[in-house]
């Protein structure tokens, strides 16, 4: 499963939207989504798919109507 399909089911998931990539982390690792296996320390692979989902979130773009490069998980001021 890629970083992003990781994202997509955490939100399937019905988990808290927006999250941060802590959250969605915390919740990979639990749901054995992390592709680290149990003896790999807990806190260890959080931060470390935390990490990973940060780059992630941050190269995913999408075109906008207007022909923009806009970030798909770029926080937004509402």
């Amino acid at each position: 499963m890629t970083l992003l399909e990781s994202i997509e089911a955490y939100r399937q998931a019905a988990q808290p939207w927006p999250a941060t990539a802590e959250q969605i982390a915390e919740w990979a690792v639990d749901a054995g989504l992390s592709g680290f296996d149990d003896n790999f320390p807990r806190s260890l692979a959080v931060e470390l798919m935390a990490e990973d989902l940060t780059r992630a979130m941050r190269r995913a773009t999408f075109i906008d109507q207007q022909g923009r490069t806009v970030r798909m998980f770029h926080s937004v001021k509402r």
